[in-house]
This record gives C-alpha cells, sequence and structure tokens, in this order.
C-alpha cells in the first residue's frame, strides 16, 4: 500500500461548505467545516474502495486524473484541504 496526499478545495461559511478534491472524482458539501471534513474522509474512502475490483491500469487513471481547468487555475477554493490516504 502507498500512502497519498490528496488536494481538495473547499469554500464555505455560516450557511454551509462545499469542496472538490482534485486529484479523484468527489465533490460535496457539508453543514459545518467538521460534518464537511469528515464527510470529505469518508467519501475519499468509498470512492478507492470502489476502484478496488478495477484492473490496475483504469485504477491508476481513476486515481491520477487531472484536475478540471477552472478549479485547477483556484475558481472554487479558498482553503485547501490535504487528506492522509493509504492506497
Amino acid at each position: 500500500m502507498t500512502t497519498r496526499t490528496l488536494h481538495c478545495y473547499a469554500h464555505g461559511d455560516d450557511a454551509g461548505w462545499e469542496a472538490i478534491c482534485l486529484d479523484v472524482e468527489v465533490a460535496l458539501q457539508g453543514r459545518s467545516f467538521d460534518e464537511f471534513y469528515q464527510s470529505l474522509k469518508q467519501a475519499i474512502d468509498l470512492y478507492v474502495e470502489s476502484l478496488a475490483d478495477l484492473p490496475p491500469s483504469d485504477r491508476e487513471r481513476l486515481l491520477n486524473r487531472a484536475a478540471p481547468a477552472a478549479v485547477a487555475a483556484g475558481g472554487l477554493g479558498q482553503l485547501s484541504v490535504t487528506c492522509e490516504l493509504t492506497l
């Protein structure tokens, strides 16, 4: 297994939070930062688990996708969240 740092961008205020993970296809919303952050970690874990039965080449492609240009250019985030994940 390998440990990676996944980069996600989040934006929020008292009305709620939203985030997109740049390294995998995960996006979500939450009512508070704590709720959103825990949900983000769970969503990433579920995403990785869903790839377990795929051929290695498909798994690699889905775990190392390029971020959408608008997001990579800073179109969403005010906060960078780093999640440690064991693959």
